[in-house]
């Protein structure tokens, strides 16, 4: 009670403004065996985390100043929000029983405290504001649950699934209560690592991102110097310099690097997967290219056979051509076949059918010679006959009359059928068609393939059925890509703008890497810096390019002109040339971490060697995209493409591939790319951006949803259900396109390195709860030994020698602090500054000599 008192007048009297608190457990060990306090009116209860049986002390804390306002013993028997009740209206008001003006404070707490009566009962009543996490309950509309989970008749509430792509679902509910009312955002955050939190918030009601920098200089930089912040973002690793020449060095290489076509995105290579979802990176990419591979555009299409040739080892274009035409003579064959087995068919075109589609009764065959018959199917004309006389005459026409007519009517003679009724058939289906479609409608799909490279001058997609070839050759040529225009087959789930789609909503989220994988993969990171290290200091004499004057590592970027292509390279590498003429190399660093890929890399710098592409005493060599050998440089299809994609998006002409093991460097290639690949690519990109990514860079406001035609819309749900292993929903994708959007606006490039990336509400909830237990464990570090096991010992010894002096040490803090309070531009960044400061131990120890004891 006199601790309560005193912590009140040093805190809650005379207060004024805004301020927050947070309430939560404070845990007291005592005792291992809690059958001696049975009888006992307190709350014993064990704590998993250290096996011990101990008291809970509710603890509620300024979040600012980390001083402790009141404290309250758990009693056995009573409800935990009628603790919370107890122990704000005392703190704050006159009595237990009349609820406190709280109008300008806000609260936090974990789901322990914050329950629907916790709402209902006290928040709404004393009209506070808050921002908590909560337990689940069927008051909430969310349910946490796997996708079969199974509701109650009248359940609405939204199943969230803990496995999947990190997402933010917001819903308000309306509290009522007393006579006063308050609208509540609940939220469900799926952390993306298979959790849900439920939070509600009376404050954070949108889907807003907090960006939370790794520490306060980031911090102050992002907020108030961004030229800063993108220097940093090219950070030299090593140099060969020292003093000032170094910092003058680094100071003209970082005026060209602004001078590349680029645009920083972040500072660091950290938060790749904020910024690389509905992108062109050197991975998507080439998933991209071999879903264009499969569907045979590389026959259509120059710019992709080119960029194939290049990276692909066993790509041969005449045998795909080959290929393709096996195909279509099989295609052709399923028609003759399919042909002869309609000769056996019975008749379609009966006089029920001709009823059922409003055709008049059909004249007796009696009633008309068939000399009439023939003349007047030889002058059938829409504006003159109508369509039900000419199927009358058909009816009753000669077989060898119909044969004359389909032949005038531009079918092959060696593919009109044997058979009257077939016959029949195909001179009703010539009349259906629409006038401009005649001449084609008769042919077969190889015909039809055959008069669109004729007429076009190109090849068409191997996909068009014969609709889509007949809407082709009827379509004037405007000059631009037939194959970007949506067709019938666009919507068909196995069409290449459905395989395109599926390629980019699945790469939103990418599994983890765990175990061993995630441990080269670690390694491989840390040997880039082992790798920088040793090509200034060993190879430095040696470096057949010019002299390395420094190494410095850059964060993701994009091309300033395309949003939508991102790369990031591993190192620059700062070179002046003979000349004395100073330029950036791109350099992609590759560790072969496991024995039998270091051994075949070794292998592979062998056969360079006896084939005299590599010197003896050098780990250097140059290659180009040209040349044939290029394959014994680089033979990884992917790595390759990742250097050309590199070039691409820096505006440059050549890459530095360089490979090592987990000691040293083994081989350094410098690759050159001819110019006419550099443009085959930027059009096979453009081509991708058109087909699947432009939908998601239309819009100009990046809080709202991802919205475009129903076809489009309909391919993206398609792919959400596809992926619905990592994209749970289409709610999933929308969160992730929006996060994309923010990261990526101008006003916020670059980012800097972020602890972590959060909704507002459970980011501003996890900076403030931590006060309490930082309280918690200050306290246990320095524990005072109870001379018995009892817990009025312990509370004696909480109570009366270890929160007072927690109080003095916190209040020692801001006073003694350094830097103006203002300075700071979060309780996070106050917290860590003051850490580094005294500790609590020299507090008391100071107070102990002051008070000689």
């Amino acid at each position: 009670f006199f601790f309560n008192e005193m912590s009140k007048s040093l805190v809650v009297t005379g207060r004024r403004g805004r301020q927050t608190y947070t309430v939560d457990d404070d845990k007291i060990h005592c005792e291992v065996n809690p059958s001696k306090h049975q009888d006992s009116t307190l709350k014993f209860i064990k704590h998993h985390a250290d096996n011990r049986i101990g008291l809970v002390l509710d603890t509620l804390v300024t979040t600012a100043a980390f001083l402790i306002v009141t404290i309250q013993i758990q009693i056995k028997g009573l409800k935990q929000q009628d603790a919370l009740k107890n122990q704000l209206y005392t703190t704050f008001g006159s009595n237990a029983l009349t609820p406190p003006n709280l109008q300008n404070i806000e609260f936090h707490g974990d789901r322990g405290y914050f329950s629907e009566q916790a709402f209902l009962c006290i928040l709404l009543l004393c009209g506070c504001m808050f921002t908590c996490t909560c337990p689940q309950g069927n008051w909430l509309p969310f349910a946490i649950g796997k996708p079969d989970l199974v509701l109650r008749d009248g359940d609405t509430r939204t199943i969230i699934q803990p496995q999947g792509a990190m997402t933010h679902e917001i819903r308000e509910k309306t509290f009522e209560a007393g006579g006063n009312a308050i609208t509540v955002a609940c939220q469900a955050y799926r952390t993306g690592t298979g959790k849900v939190v439920l939070l509600c918030s009376s404050q954070h009601r949108k889907h807003q991102f907090d960006f939370v920098p790794l520490n306060d200089t980031y911090t102050r930089l992002w907020h108030k110097d961004r030229d800063a912040l993108k220097k940093r973002g090219f950070l030299m690793d090593c140099s060969a310099a020292a003093g000032l020449e170094r910092t003058f060095s680094h100071d003209d290489y970082y005026t060209q690097f602004q001078d590349l076509p680029i645009v920083q995105l972040t500072v660091s290579q950290g938060h790749w997967h904020i910024v690389r979802p509905f992108s062109c990176t050197s991975t998507s990419s080439h998933a991209l290219i071999k879903a264009l591979l499969r569907h045979g555009l590389d026959l259509e299409h120059d710019y992709i056979r080119k960029v194939l040739e290049f990276m692909c080892q066993k790509y041969n274009y005449e045998d795909r051509v080959q290929e393709q035409t096996r195909r279509e003579q099989e295609e052709e064959a399923a028609e003759q076949e399919a042909d002869e087995e309609a000769m056996q068919a019975p008749e379609l075109y009966n006089d029920d059918y001709l009823r059922e589609h409003g055709v008049p009764e059909l004249v007796e065959q009696s009633e008309r010679t068939p000399l009439e018959a023939r003349l007047s199917l030889l002058e059938y004309n829409d504006e003159f006959t109508p369509k039900e006389e000419f199927i009358d005459n058909i009816k009753i026409a000669e077989d060898a009359f119909l044969f004359e007519f389909l032949k005038a009517a531009g079918m092959n003679p060696q593919k009109i059928p044997k058979g009257t009724q077939p016959k029949i058939d195909r001179c009703i289906k010539w009349a259906d068609a629409a006038k401009e479609q005649r001449p084609y409608v008769l042919l077969t799909i190889s015909e039809l393939k055959t008069v669109y490279r004729e007429k076009k001058n190109r090849a068409p997609r191997s996909i068009w059925k014969a609709p889509d070839l007949i809407t082709e050759i009827l379509r004037e040529d405007d000059g631009n890509d037939t194959s970007t225009r949506p067709t019938v087959s666009a919507q068909d789930p196995s069409s290449v703008e459905q395989k395109l789609m599926n390629i980019v909503v699945r790469s939103i989220s990418l599994k983890p890497l765990e175990g061993e994988a995630k441990q080269h993969c670690d390694k491989g990171h840390l040997m880039e810096s082992v790798y920088s290290k040793e090509l200034i200091e060993e190879h430095n004499d040696s470096f057949p390019w010019g002299k390395i004057d420094e190494i410095c590592s850059v964060g993701i970027v994009q091309k300033i002109d395309k949003p939508h292509v991102k790369a990031s390279v591993d190192r620059l590498i700062c070179v002046t040339d003979a000349e004395n003429r100073s330029q950036l190399f791109l350099t992609e660093y590759k560790a072969r971490i496991k024995p039998l890929q270091a051994q075949k890399e070794r292998d592979r710098v062998e056969d360079l060697r006896a084939n005299a592409l590599m010197e003896e005493d050098s780990i250097f060599c140059e290659s180009s995209s040209t040349d044939p050998n290029r394959f014994l440089y680089i033979a990884s299809e992917e790595e390759l493409l990742q250097a050309l994609h590199h070039a691409y998006t820096y505006e440059k002409t050549s890459v530095l591939h360089t490979v090592g093991n987990a000691k040293s460097l083994l081989s350094c290639t410098k690759f050159e790319f001819d110019p006419d690949l550099l443009d085959a690519y930027a059009k096979l990109l453009d081509f991708i951006y058109r087909k699947c990514l432009k939908p998601f860079y239309a819009a100009d406001d990046e809080h709202v949803d991802l919205k475009d035609s129903d076809e489009v819309m309909a391919r993206v749900e398609h792919a959400v259900k596809v992926n619905k292993d990592r994209i749970v929903d289409m709610k999933t994708l929308q969160h992730q396109y929006k996060l994309m959007r923010v990261a990526s606006k101008p006003s916020n490039q670059p980012l800097p390195p972020c602890k972590y990336v959060r909704p507002t509400a459970y980011s501003w909830w996890n900076v403030m709860k931590p006060g309490s237990d930082q309280a918690t464990q200050m306290l246990w570090e320095n524990n005072f030994v109870s001379p018995r096991p009892h817990p009025n010992c312990a509370l004696i010894k909480r109570f009366f020698l270890m929160l007072p002096f927690y109080q003095i040490h916190r209040l020692s803090q801001m006073a003694t602090c350094s830097r103006p309070l203002d300075e700071f531009y979060s309780c996070q960044a106050f917290r860590k500054y003051i850490a580094q400061g005294k500790p609590m131990w020299y507090t008391i120890r100071c107070i102990e000599d002051d008070l000689h004891w």
